[in-house]
């Protein structure tokens, strides 16, 4: 009788401190790197140049950074996006710099959808590589499309 009294109590006060938000879902926040190409160029340069330098100067640059869930009842997970074109004579120099991956992951787009980031359909065309040493985080990946010599980069914490 104690241990239901118990659990009810519980359950009660987790219930009341619920938001009626946080049974709808929380929406998503976004951040993203703005300004002109050199102040995005040096922004993304700094998000990714944390373990070594790249292995060129970038031409341009965007990122997007998503947090999902506000951190009430757990923490928040992030995923960001980023696609950054350098010359196309330095692209063989970032593959050499990345270790291929074996199978193809699963495609992952912000929301809303960023007009510099990889479309569904030109998605299976990229050549995928692990994230190391371009971040700390550890899942996602880096996809360079040889066609148009961009690259594309995503993470996520999830």
């Amino acid at each position: 009788m104690k241990a239901s009294t118990i659990l009810l109590l519980c359950l009660a006060l987790v219930t009341g401190c619920i938001s009626p938000n946080s049974i709808r879902g929380v929406p998503t926040q976004m951040w993203e790197v703005k300004g002109t190409q050199a102040e995005r160029v040096k922004a993304v340069t700094q998000i990714l140049a944390v373990q070594e330098p790249l292995p060129s100067p970038l031409q341009d640059a965007f990122y997007a950074e998503q947090q999902l869930g506000d951190g009430n009842l757990g923490p928040s997970d992030y995923v960001s996006f980023g696609m950054v074109r350098v010359r196309p004579s330095d692209l063989l120099a970032w593959q050499r710099k990345l270790i291929p991956l074996k199978i193809q992951p699963d495609y992952a787009a912000p929301q809303p959808k960023k007009p510099w980031w990889v479309n569904a359909s030109d998605y299976s065309t990229l050549e995928f590589y692990q994230l190391q040493p371009y971040t700390n985080r550890l899942q996602g990946w880096i996809g360079i499309d040889l066609q148009t010599k961009q690259i594309y980069i995503y993470t996520s914490t999830t």
